[in-house]
């Protein structure tokens, strides 16, 4: 069964589309069916727009935590 990843805004709980970039699992437990990881995700400047993150506009890459809900449920 294909996984249903949800990628959740810090303070909105909005859902996003998975930005590209590289992830690193951080933490990771299991509540019931569902998996929620925190992670740190590298992204360009250029996707900051789509996070509530605190970035400082000088820089090119940021380290941003944040929260990664996988279910088994199709999106």
């Amino acid at each position: 069964m294909p996984l249903c990843i949800i990628f959740q805004r810090k303070l909105t709980g909005r859902r996003l589309v998975p930005p590209s970039g590289s992830y690193k699992l951080w933490t990771i437990f299991l509540p019931n069916a569902t998996l929620i990881v925190y992670f740190t995700i590298s992204y360009s400047i250029r996707r900051q727009r789509i996070f509530t993150a605190n970035l400082n506009r000088n820089q090119n890459k940021k380290q941003v935590r944040t929260k990664l809900i996988v279910t088994s449920d199709r999106c």
